[in-house]
């Protein structure tokens, strides 16, 4: 830390002081800048919470390529990473950006603390001295009413796109996938113009909600998402949907299924902008809880280390013996920070039953890694697709299966 003083004079006589404290943070670090959010250290509104696992991300579009901060989601679609690091704005806010670079252009997503009147929360202002008989003698604080002392409870999500051109560019379409999950409820439901809103439902132009609520099993809200307001950037589209269906960002078909809510998502879509040579173009929602208790985000910070699977029969959610002892010899002394079970079915059947049968099966695999195994449930995560990825020809050995990926802090 460091204070420093312009005093300004008139021969003897002193005009002004003016004081600035500067905090020095650490280095910029990689990051691809995913994040997790929930409440307190136990309540999870977003899919990960409370480890720093996330399946939530953004993406766009440049140069006849499309960006995102999410690995493994297409051959076409390039994966970026960045740098984190601390800001501070000039009125004393501090927040965090993940500065990338794709082509020509910047993308920045800055994370805003805010209070529960989603004003913005000011760290206190800096130590007070005055120079007195060649030192710097303390004179107190100033400290804005202990803004600094207060827990957020929502955050403003700002995208940044900055052409670095010296000529005009277009960037297409901003994406911002949200897997909302509400306590254990992969399935929330979420609420908008004072009711729920069904599964893979869009709304366009001036037919978007102004705010969006997540509820959990009692129908209480908890999660909350603001799209209008000061500094806020209204989406030109809203979905609400499948995360496995919405996670594909660009493609515009309707999942079949409508008759149950299996893993829930909201994508938030910024229609095309042209960006004038050296400027940029922003856009921003707020996202948080209502609820007491502070509102807390996480980096996705986990590599992938390894990947196995066990295989089923036909409308069976029974682990072999042969799956058994091969996952128990691949897992034997593994270390980890991090498990996804991930759960999948083929496509005989109802979608429905599908699920229900590909839940059962990683429900199966989660025991086994726990009561034979003995590996920490804080420590696993599990998604549930369903037929979703299954071969549409027909019923394949391959969509029958659970996948058991291990993960470890990245270094």
């Amino acid at each position: 830390n460091s204070v420093y003083v312009m005093e300004m004079w008139d021969g003897r006589k002193h005009i002004s002081t003016q004081f600035a404290k500067v905090n020095v943070y650490s280095d910029s670090i990689p990051s691809d800048g995913r994040f997790t959010m929930g409440i307190d250290t136990t309540r999870r509104v977003t899919f990960g919470y409370p480890l720093p696992f996330s399946s939530s991300f953004f993406g766009f579009f440049h140069q006849d390529h499309f960006f995102a901060n999410q690995p493994g989601l297409a051959d076409s679609i390039t994966y970026i990473t960045g740098w984190l690091k601390k800001q501070i704005t000039t009125d004393g806010c501090m927040y965090e950006t993940v500065e990338f670079k794709a082509g020509d252009i910047i993308a920045e997503q800055r994370i805003y603390p805010l209070d529960k009147q989603m004003i913005t929360i000011k760290q206190g202002r800096a130590d007070f001295y005055r120079y007195r008989n060649g030192e710097y003698q303390p004179q107190g604080k100033i400290n804005d009413n202990l803004l600094n002392t207060m827990k957020p409870q929502f955050y403003r999500i700002e995208y940044v796109l900055r052409n670095q051109n010296l000529k005009p560019i277009g960037v297409t379409d901003l994406n911002v996938l949200l897997d909302v999950m509400i306590d254990d409820r992969d399935n929330a439901e979420l609420t908008a113009l004072g009711r729920t809103i069904p599964m893979n439902t869009k709304y366009t132009g001036n037919m978007v909600p102004k705010n969006w609520e997540g509820t959990d099993s009692t129908k209480k809200p908890v999660l909350s998402i603001v799209l209008q307001g000061e500094k806020l950037t209204q989406p030109e589209e809203i979905r609400y949907g499948h995360w496995q269906n919405l996670r594909r960002l660009r493609i515009d078909t309707t999942f079949k299924a409508k008759d149950y809510a299996d893993d829930s998502a909201v994508l938030l879509k910024w229609n095309p902008k042209f960006v004038p040579a050296s400027e940029s173009k922003s856009y921003s929602f707020i996202i948080g809880s209502r609820m007491e208790g502070e509102i807390r985000y996480l980096y996705h910070s986990y590599t992938e280390k390894s990947k196995h699977s066990a295989f089923f029969t036909t409308g069976e959610s029974e682990i072999s013996a042969t799956d058994k002892a091969k996952i128990k010899k691949a897992l034997q002394s593994v270390k980890y920070d991090c498990i996804l079970v991930e759960g999948f079915a083929d496509n005989v059947g109802t979608d429905k039953d599908n699920y229900t049968l590909s839940q059962s099966r990683a429900a199966a695999v989660r025991n086994f890694l726990i009561k034979e195994l003995g590996f920490k449930p804080e420590l696993i995560l599990v998604k549930i697709n369903g037929e979703f990825f299954s071969n549409q020809a027909g019923k394949q050995v391959k969509d029958r299966r659970v996948d058991v990926t291990i993960y470890s802090k990245t270094k």
